[in-house]
């Protein structure tokens, strides 16, 4: 099955944060090292929204910084909020937005 596709959007985990991708630690590697898990899933959400393919592969080989793997400007949460996140490393920033039920909901989100 593919990483990200319908079935897992719809079919995300009910308890804890959701993970429609099912991610493992070890996915949080390259340029995706030491992020949360459920910053990686919101994404890779993100990435799928924009029409990219081999999303994870993409942000682990290069980031989110350039718009060939995730416009930020085209994303829900806008520039500033992931500015914050990927330069800053200010992960607070979502999870002060962002609690397992809103991902879960903006996961699910078309």
């Amino acid at each position: 099955m593919a990483l990200i596709g319908r079935h897992n959007i719809d079919n995300t985990s009910l308890g804890g944060w959701p993970n429609p991708y099912n991610l493992t630690e070890e996915d949080a590697k390259g340029k995706l090292e030491n992020t949360p898990l459920e910053i990686i899933t919101l994404i890779l959400k993100e990435m799928y929204l924009q029409g990219k393919r081999d999303c994870l592969k993409k942000a682990q080989t290069v980031g989110i910084s350039s718009t060939l793997v995730l416009d930020w400007d085209k994303t829900k949460d806008g520039p500033r909020f992931w500015t914050n996140i990927w330069y800053n490393k200010r992960y607070d920033v979502f999870y002060d937005k962002y609690t397992p039920s809103k991902l879960r909901e903006r996961i699910r989100e078309k």
